[in-house]
């Protein structure tokens, strides 16, 4: 059972966490890497979905510094209990369908009575308004909606899911950030005094991405292709510059070139006099001979194993760097000397690697307190020392399958 005090810090902001899967619970994680006390309430029984694995990587690492307590939403007496619980709390954080908690009776109206400092954060896939926010959304609709997915591959075959949780994540962080500015909101000298409410669709967190190509396309009308990884022609809206190369020895690196300054060093390492053509003087007008840029990088690269590759790089400005398995990432010396990931120890004493807590604030790398705990360890710790519930009230809660 996780014992930890909690903190009388007044800079420590106190967490809710009510969801599931991956966005919101990566939100209040990122919450917890900067120093909040975060207690995340999971059904009893099942917990949280991502459990459905049992104690797994994904869950230790997002499960980090949170305290885990069962508590049933769906009955009055566990609603009851949520609501103390939010009087507590700075910021909470759900992901559950819109209207959802609203129907339970402890959506933002009635919570911020309660509590009119809460700053309520509702993580969804199509947002709480609009025709689609009934539909369940998940991250590789969100990709799809935002515009990520159909750029994402290469022109002649079916757009490609990305290989990570990346709206999942990028939601997680928006939200993140944004019950940050609320809470700077409500408490700076000045400040309203009062919590607010956050509305966070998972397309929206990719359609920021591509504001860009919103832009331009209004402006000319055209419409980026996918690119993938080499050239696919002579086409004016792929980048040839962000190109993945391969090494004698089957790795991978990420080479490109922008500035003038780039350009005269990739001449000056790679000595081919196709290179010096005028042809290549400028990113833009190297975009028409993608093709040719492609076969002289490649042709180096693929000549040389990634070691001699990668040292040649460094001694230059050309913007490049290596394309990390998980095996590369554990042993890549800067990597490690930055102590960008760290091993932390779980409750059974195996060791985790997991990445450091980001961004750093005042240099401080490891603000990484326990990983991921057992469904509802900290149960009678939260519920004794918060709400003064007693062992008798406990023990008739844990009956009834309330907590």
């Amino acid at each position: 059972m996780n014992t930890h005090p909690f903190s009388d810090n007044p800079t420590h902001l106190k967490v809710l966490d009510l969801g599931t899967a991956v966005a919101g619970p990566f939100a209040t994680t990122l919450l917890g890497d900067l120093g909040a006390e975060v207690i995340k309430c999971e059904q009893p029984g099942t917990g949280d979905t991502v459990r459905m694995h049992g104690m797994s990587g994904r869950w230790q690492m997002e499960g980090r510094n949170k305290r885990s307590i069962t508590l049933n939403l769906r009955v009055p007496e566990g609603q009851d209990i949520l609501r103390r619980l939010a009087q507590w709390a700075d910021v909470l954080v759900e992901n559950f369908r819109p209207g959802t908690m609203t129907k339970w009776g402890i959506g933002y109206e009635e919570l911020s009575k309660l509590n009119p400092r809460l700053v309520y954060v509702a993580i969804s896939g199509f947002g709480q308004t609009g025709p689609y926010a009934p539909l369940s959304g998940y991250d590789y609709v969100g990709s799809a909606v935002g515009g990520m997915t159909a750029l994402t591959g290469y022109p002649n075959l079916p757009p490609v899911v990305p290989g990570v949780l990346v709206v999942d994540h990028t939601s997680g962080l928006f939200a993140a950030m944004g019950a940050l500015e609320a809470v700077r909101r409500r408490d700076a000298p000045g400040g309203t005094g009062r919590g607010a409410y956050i509305d966070m669709a998972l397309y929206e967190s990719v359609l920021r991405y591509a504001a860009t190509d919103l832009v331009d396309y209004s402006l000319t009308g055209q419409v980026r292709t996918r690119a993938g990884g080499m050239p696919q022609g002579p086409v004016k809206q792929e980048m040839p510059i962000w190109y993945a190369y391969k090494t004698r020895d089957e790795r991978w690196l990420s080479i490109c070139t922008v500035t003038p300054g780039q350009i005269r060093d990739l001449r000056a390492l790679i000595p081919d006099p196709r290179l010096q053509d005028k042809k290549f003087d400028t990113a833009l007008n190297t975009t028409y001979h993608a093709e040719e840029y492609y076969d002289i990088i490649s042709g180096w690269t693929g000549a040389r194993d990634f070691d001699e590759v990668w040292t040649a790089l460094r001694k230059t400005s050309i913007p490049a760097g290596p394309i990390n398995t998980v095996q590369d990432i554990v042993a890549d010396p800067h990597i490690n000397a930055r102590g960008s990931i760290v091993t932390m120890k779980n409750a059974e004493g195996q060791d985790l690697i997991m990445p450091a807590a980001t961004p750093r604030i005042d240099n401080d790398a490891h603000n990484l307190r326990w990983t991921g705990e057992p469904l509802g360890a900290s149960n009678t710790h939260v519920y004794s020392t918060l709400l003064g519930l007693s062992a008798e009230a406990l023990a008739d809660l844990r009956e009834r399958e309330v907590i």
